[in-house]
């Protein structure tokens, strides 16, 4: 059991079992329509419920409102909204579903259960007339508590209200859980659900739509292709818009008489995926719907060949095997022959494939060309090309003496060195490197950041399989700890005339000292420089912002991000908050593997009162509590004095799939006591990823279903990056100006389409939230949309090889940038995993994506080989297909299922 605000609003919070798998809520959508609500005499013996702020309406996944539905369905709904904006403190919704329990005031409902994680609003990727409003919504989530489980852990007994639920939107902000709430109230019917009161708005009439393609597919580039939308019943009006791959073609179509047409001849070729989407002109009148999608595909007539692949190296050694394929493009598929010239001895060309291969046998100097031909004039004919064969000698070093000092702060970067034909490849033969640190096979370069201070010993060898490997001396680096901030996160508020501290805390050697970098600290507080102590009693409200610097003088010092103190005033004020409270009010852990505990939440008390808190006992209640463990506890046990904070850190490990729930409650002696905070996370599994092409086409495996894509629109820069909605419902596409193409759950949230940059977008990332994005330049500079913070980049370092693509940790607090030769760069929460460095990548890496416990990553390279590292599984790879354009980007897909 639980209690907000001096126990005034009780409830239990209960969590739900796991669903069996995910769940589509389009399908569990889909056949919410047709069902109507029954009519009822009277309201509930408890309605009108005086502890409500007003009511709560129902919607699907576009925008129509619903008075009933399946029970299974998981989430409840798509969109629930509330009937007024409540509290103006308030920013998040949580969606709650309580037995109803006559003659019992309904705040002390105790047969109840939280069913959504919560999310912040308003909700700009709802439909527009959801969107538009300032209201508290909640946004449906597959793998939230769908009513079967609530039926379950809570039936309803009760002769008076059989099958009679509360469903209710609680909202929560600065000040913690509002103790009103908004609802509606719901009777379960077999497998189904209606809303009984408030009495329920008319129903729109459902409407389909269907769309057909003429002529059928295939057809050749400039062929008028007719599409037609039928919409039933036809007595509907509106407009239909026809839609490839989620790309408008062309504007909106006037239904009439039920039939919506349109007619293009500039289709690319390549796959179309059309649909129809109905916008009814009376929503009241009519629901919107979706067609079918069908698939369209359009050939060219013929082509003549082209070469896509024509650089063979240059260099063979005697005795040792060489390969290469030549590719070339054209339909029909061409063959290839040697057009003049002579191979090297040794090595012969395969008509069929276009594999030059073989071992030679005779040194020299050898000129030749390739002709490719179909049939189609002209046929294709490579530039002259050279490879000269040397004779096979075994390796040297000559360079093996790298920096012995590295520092965790700092990137090392090293190139080790060795002759010999054919080049030789460089690993480690005895030791280990420091962590953090890998050393490329076929380049030589030892290179990553340090993350564990030590001293580390080992030698590398250099082979080429010609004579004896060659050993470097023992080598010795010694990794001494940076200037890293470890604590940089001080309590965002203050009231006036209230004691305040916080320490800063940094690594280093020698001991960082602390200074204001910029902005000003709030009047009356102090920052002690070697303590690292902000300490003081506020004397001014107001907003004060501000950055804090440590530096020892021998590493460079670094700076943390801007910090603002909100200093309310006190308790002559009138608008302090006050009493204890914890922040933050729920707490979301967001998505997390099964079994993998990932980043832990700090979660802090503050005592807004005249009097010391004491007798402080913390403990974690509720169904899910094992899920849940407090990891540290600066709280219990301790004296909170007037406007002070403790802080506890709260980790979270989920044991199956969807939403996973339990309490934080804190005992002390304050007269609102107990305290209590919800917490809760998605448990998920992997099941897939997106491959995404240079052209915007997109590659599903596992799981992972297709959105749509880019391969239809004419591009103004190619496509060079991919990341995915943390719902797995959707996906961006990013071009090398930055452009953003969004697609399912995905929204729009801005882009750099508009800004001149140094270098051009090579990769992005998403929020946890789903709520903003990251861009990354080639040159390691960050671009932050929407929710997305900054927290560091390379665009100061000097780098061996550009920055290819990043990822975001589970958390939203950290990310990696990777480079083509496949080294790491971490900032935030990110952790070094591995990398390629010591493998023999036939194909430059492109991109990388993450697993959800932020344990995990994969690296992807231009031919679609994939390398995975930590809990992240290999689940295929288009590494042996044969792609019209080379891989630039991937990104992940999960489950909520058990």
């Amino acid at each position: 059991m639980i209690l907000l605000n001096g126990g005034v609003y009780q409830m239990y919070i209960r969590q739900r079992r796991a669903l069996a798998g995910a769940v589509s809520l389009v399908m569990l959508l889909g056949s919410l329509l047709a069902i109507v609500p029954p009519a009822h005499a009277a309201p509930p013996t408890f309605e009108p419920d005086p502890n409500t702020r007003g009511d709560i309406t129902f919607y699907d996944a576009s925008g129509n409102v619903l008075t009933g539905g399946n029970i299974s369905a998981s989430p409840m709904v798509a969109y629930i909204q509330a009937s007024s904006r409540g509290r103006t403190v308030d920013n998040t919704a949580t969606l709650f579903g309580y037995a109803a329990q006559p003659g019992v005031n309904t705040l002390a409902w105790t047969h109840g259960e939280q069913m959504t994680a919560g999310n912040t609003f308003p909700v700009s990727g709802a439909p527009a007339n959801i969107a538009s409003s300032p209201n508290p919504t909640v946004a449906g989530q597959p793998g939230e508590l769908p009513l079967a489980q609530l039926q379950s852990d809570f039936p309803s007994t009760d002769p008076a209200t059989p099958g009679v639920y509360q469903i209710r939107i609680v909202t929560s902000g600065t000040g913690g859980a509002d103790t009103q709430y908004f609802r509606a109230d719901i009777q379960i019917t077999g497998n189904t659900w209606t809303q009984i009161y408030p009495p329920p708005p008319a129903l729109a009439q459902s409407t389909t739509t269907t769309v057909t393609i003429s002529p059928p597919t295939p057809q050749t580039v400039s062929t008028t292709v007719n599409i037609m939308a039928t919409v039933m019943p036809s007595t509907a009006t509106g407009t239909v818009q026809f839609r490839d791959q989620g790309v408008n073609l062309g504007s909106p179509v006037t239904v009439t008489s039920g039939v919506a047409t349109m007619s293009t001849n500039s289709l690319a070729v390549g796959q179309h995926m059309i649909d129809a989407f109905l916008t009814p002109g009376d929503p009241k009148a009519f629901a919107f719907s979706t067609s079918n999608q069908l698939t369209d595909v359009i050939n060219p007539t013929s082509a003549a060949p082209v070469f896509t692949a024509v650089s063979p190296p240059s260099t063979a050694a005697t005795g040792t095997p060489y390969s290469y394929r030549f590719v070339a493009s054209g339909i029909p598929t061409p063959t290839y022959t040697v057009h003049s010239g002579a191979l090297p001895p040794g090595l012969t060309l395969d008509q069929v494939t276009g594999v030059l291969a073989g071992t030679p046998t005779v040194g020299g100097g050898f000129t030749f060309t390739i002709a490719a031909s179909n049939g189609v004039n002209p046929a294709a004919v490579t530039g002259l090309l050279s490879i000269t064969v040397f004779a096979a000698t075994p390796p040297t070093f000559t360079a093996d003496s790298p920096p012995g000092t590295a520092f965790t702060d700092a990137p090392y970067s090293y190139t080790f060195t060795a002759s010999g034909i054919p080049a030789p490849s460089i690993g480690v033969a005895s030791g280990s490197l420091p962590p953090g640190l890998s050393l490329d096979a076929s380049t030589g370069l030892l290179s990553g950041t340090p993350v564990t201070a030590g001293t580390y010993t080992f030698t590398v060898q250099a082979n080429n399989g010609v004579g004896s490997p060659a050993t470097s001396p023992s080598i010795v680096i010694v990794v001494k700890v940076g200037v890293v901030f470890t604590a940089q996160t001080p309590p965002l508020s203050a009231p006036v005339g209230s004691p305040y501290t916080y320490t800063f805390a940094a690594t280093g050697d020698p001991a960082p000292t602390f200074s204001v970098a910029s902005g000003t600290l709030p009047p009356g507080l102090n920052l002690h420089s070697s303590t690292g102590v902000l300490s003081g009693t506020p004397t001014s409200a107001g907003a004060f912002t501000f950055a804090v610097t440590a530096a020892n003088g021998v590493r460079p010092s670094v700076t943390t991000p801007s910090i603002t103190i909100t200093v309310a005033p006190g308790s002559n004020g009138g608008t302090g908050s006050t009493g204890v409270f914890l922040t933050p009010s729920p707490v979301n852990f967001g998505l997390r593997a099964v079994g993998a505990t990932g980043g832990p939440k700090v979660v802090r008390l503050t005592n807004n009162t005249a009097a010391p808190v004491t007798g402080i006992k913390v403990s974690i209640t509720g169904k899910g509590a094992a899920e849940f463990s407090l990891v540290a506890d600066a709280c219990g046990g301790t004296t909170v004095g007037p406007g002070a904070t403790c802080s506890m850190l709260v980790a979270f490990t989920p044991a199956a799939g969807g939403l996973r729930s339990a309490v934080l409650t804190v005992v002390d002696s304050a007269a609102d006591s107990p305290q209590t905070d919800p917490m809760s996370g998605r448990g998920v599994r992997i099941n897939g990823y997106w491959l995404g092409a240079t052209d915007g086409g997109i590659f599903a495996f596992g799981a992972a279903r297709f959105f749509g894509s880019a391969g239809a629109v004419k591009l103004n820069k190619p496509i060079v990056a991919l990341a995915a909605t943390p719902d797995g419902q959707g996906y961006w596409e990013a071009a090398t100006d930055g452009g953003i193409f969004a697609y399912g759950s995905a929204a729009f949230l801005g882009s750099t389409g508009s800004i001149k940059l140094n270098k051009p977008i090579v990769g992005m990332a998403a929020t946890p939230d789903g709520l903003g994005y990251w861009l990354v330049a080639s040159d390691g500079g960050i671009f932050a949309f929407g929710s997305a913070t900054f927290y560091g980049s390379a665009g100061s370092i000097k780098l061996n090889k550009p920055i290819v693509g990043m990822a975001a940790t589970p958390d939203g607090l950290g990310y990696w940038l990777v480079a083509s030769d496949g080294g790491l760069f971490s900032y935030g929460t990110a952790k070094f995993l591995g990398s390629v460095a010591g493998l023999a990548a036939t194909k430059p890496i492109v991109g990388m994506a993450a697993t959800p416990d932020g344990l995990g990553y994969w690296l992807v390279a231009s031919d679609g080989g994939l390398f995975a590292y930590g809990t992240a599984p290999f689940l295929g790879s288009t590494g042996s297909v044969k792609l019209n354009q080379p891989i630039v980007a991937m990104t992940q897909s999960f489950t909520f299922g058990l």
